[in-house]
């Protein structure tokens, strides 16, 4: 089973899955501890071929604490402004 959030701000798209659990019979240290995220660049890359967060590090960590805001709220949608 995956999980997955995304969060799109403009030309910017933010994915967020959920860590990975083991199977039966692997052992606690064969799964992710911590989620993985994509950040996707739609103006330059609509197929999301490519994950941009190294290039736009500043982008990635707001969009990512604001995804973590709207989880701990237990919101799906931003708020209205």
């Amino acid at each position: 089973v995956c999980s997955s959030d995304l969060y799109r701000a403009g030309q910017w798209k933010l994915q967020r899955h959920a860590p990975r659990q083991p199977k039966k019979g692997e052992q606690d240290q064969a799964a992710d501890t911590a989620p993985r995220y994509m950040l996707s660049d739609l103006e330059n890359d609509p197929g999301e071929k490519q994950d941009v967060a190294q290039q736009h590090v500043k982008v990635f960590e707001r969009m990512q604490a604001e995804l973590q805001q709207m989880i701990d709220a237990g919101r799906t949608r931003p708020a209205a402004k």
